[in-house]
């Protein structure tokens, strides 16, 4: 015979291992150190494969132990056809240096998926990579992070920067793990709480901040202030009206036009009112009138003692 072959005369002669004549120079290479090439003299791994490769069947690639694998029951037989201890890359050839604490998929331009094998916190990010640090993998481009650990998700955002350049994460929103929600508020209180403002909502009322700590600038109104919003009443129309997606039989809402409101009432795009405005409106308002009041009602009892004087002197 004109091929190559061993034969297993203890297997029925079976022949485990043959080479076709024809075949090309380093079809597999052995080397001194014990790495095998395929298609090279010049391996540099256990094993180097210069060409395509297919495997029909599971691939169970690690460095040590299988940290992360799956496996059926306690059987240490792999359940997934393709198991990867480490850092994967998958449309990209760019795979960037990642935390060796970190397990990271990389997908193609900016994105990426990563998870911590000690905590257990995951991460989809995009334009975004973690060596210790949070840095862009790109430059001229912003970049998106959701964070997801201890019953907590965390979406964050940061604007354009420079390719390896340490990133500043703005958080946008959390849900945290009693689905309470903070907009751009990492430690809500409430259902929901926006910002740092004191502003929140227990999904009955929505209560707006108005602690000291939350201001500046704060002086007292004084009388010709109080009067000047007396005046800005006489401009406020009050009328009744429908939602346009509402039924005409639905009943009747009282209340003001945005864009016909004064500009201390309004929100800034007029297309809606800001209720706290409202109320410290109508709060001076009523204080001019109480002290309206009290004072009409001391002229009407000084009228009445004059009177009360003019019919004794008759």
């Amino acid at each position: 015979e004109t091929n190559f072959f061993i034969r297993d005369v203890n297997n029925g002669s079976k022949l485990p291992f043959k080479i076709r004549p024809g075949a090309p120079d380093n079809s597999i290479y052995i080397d001194t150190d014990g790495d095998v090439g395929l298609g090279t003299n010049a391996p540099s791994a256990k094993l180097d494969v210069r060409g395509s490769a297919k495997i029909n069947g599971d691939l169970f690639a690690k460095d040590g132990a299988a940290v992360g694998s799956s496996y059926y029951g306690s059987s240490n037989i792999p359940d997934n056809g393709l198991i990867v201890d480490g850092n994967s890359g998958f449309g990209t050839d760019d795979i960037e240096s990642w935390d060796p604490n970190w397990g990271a998929i990389e997908l193609g331009g900016t994105s990426s998926i990563m998870y911590n094998r000690g905590n257990g916190s995951y991460h989809a990010s995009n334009n975004a990579y973690f060596n210790g640090v949070w840095r862009y993998k790109q430059t001229g481009a912003p970049a998106a992070n959701y964070h997801q650990h201890n019953g907590e998700h965390i979406w964050r955002t940061a604007s354009s920067g420079t390719e390896d350049a340490a990133i500043t994460w703005t958080e946008g929103m959390r849900v945290d793990e009693n689905g309470r929600v903070g907009i751009q508020n990492n430690n809500p209180s409430a259902l929901l709480q926006v910002g740092t403002g004191g502003a929140v909502c227990n999904g009955t009322t929505w209560i707006d901040g108005s602690s000291r700590d939350f201001k500046k600038q704060i002086q007292d109104l004084s009388e010709a202030d109080l009067e000047e919003l007396m005046k800005v009443l006489d401009d406020v129309d009050m009328v009744s009206y429908l939602y346009k997606q509402e039924s005409d039989d639905t009943p009747r809402h009282v209340g003001m036009i945005a864009e016909e409101m004064p500009d201390i009432l309004a929100s800034k795009d007029r297309k809606g009112l800001e209720l706290g405005r409202h109320v410290g409106f109508l709060m001076g308002v009523v204080k001019v009138l109480k002290t309206q009041n009290e004072e009409m009602a001391q002229e009407l009892e000084q009228l009445k003692a004059e009177i009360a004087a003019i019919k004794e002197n008759k």
